[in-house]
């Protein structure tokens, strides 16, 4: 019996010891009411991804195309940096007649195999070596260096001799002359003009450049 006595007794005592305990919580929760609380500031939000102005970058941005573009001038002949063959053969900025001529019909002077110059040649020297190069294939290219002034088939040249249209073949010259020496014989003209081999070969004198100015091409 002592011992439960003693056992209710100190029961008691943890009681009175647990009281004070209670009592700073309970003072606790009164300082932290909203009545004795601080006033409190809200701070704004942060935004991990905030607006950004992006005038100054589209104006780098559009400065930076403009470059990568580098719109030619047509009329110009000189170029200060390596185009591209996109850039050079893009089409030309601004409206254009639908049923207009373009790039050399239109009078323009580049072209995919570079710019064309105006040269000083003869006419009838260019509608040789025009009909000649269509014919066999090859001509002479009067800008060249020397000894490598002719273009097309060099094959061909070396077969044909590098005659032209207006060469008379070999066989054809010994025909001519058994005719002439034919009608010399018939006329009783045992005379006669000496054909000149060298104008037989080359009837480009200079009478025939007088007469023959003018030039369909």
């Amino acid at each position: 019996m002592d011992l439960l006595q003693s056992y209710a007794d100190d029961m008691d005592d943890d009681q009175q010891l647990q009281e004070p305990l209670r009592n700073p919580s309970s003072t606790a929760s009164d300082h932290s009411s909203p009545d004795s609380s601080p006033i409190r500031i809200s701070l704004p939000a942060k935004s991990a991804a905030p607006k950004v102005d992006d005038t100054a970058l589209a104006l780098t941005v559009a400065a930076a195309n403009r470059a990568l573009t580098k719109p030619l001038d047509p009329t110009q002949r000189v170029v200060a940096y390596n185009p591209t063959y996109d850039q050079l053969w893009s089409p030309i900025y601004g409206p254009a007649h639908p049923y207009a001529k373009d790039g050399l019909a239109q009078g323009m002077r580049n072209h995919k195999l570079g710019f064309v110059e105006n040269a000083a040649i003869e006419p009838f020297v260019f509608d040789e070596q025009y009909n000649t190069f269509h014919k066999f294939g090859y001509a002479a290219d009067p800008s060249a260096s020397e000894g490598n002034n002719y273009v097309g088939d060099l094959d061909k040249l070396k077969e044909t001799d590098g005659i032209s249209v207006y060469n008379i073949p070999q066989h054809e010259q010994k025909k001519r002359k058994t005719e002439k020496k034919k009608e010399r014989e018939e006329d009783g003209d045992d005379g006669g003009d000496v054909v000149d081999g060298t104008e037989v070969e080359n009837p480009a004198s200079e009478t025939w450049l007088l007469k023959n100015r003018k030039s369909p091409w």
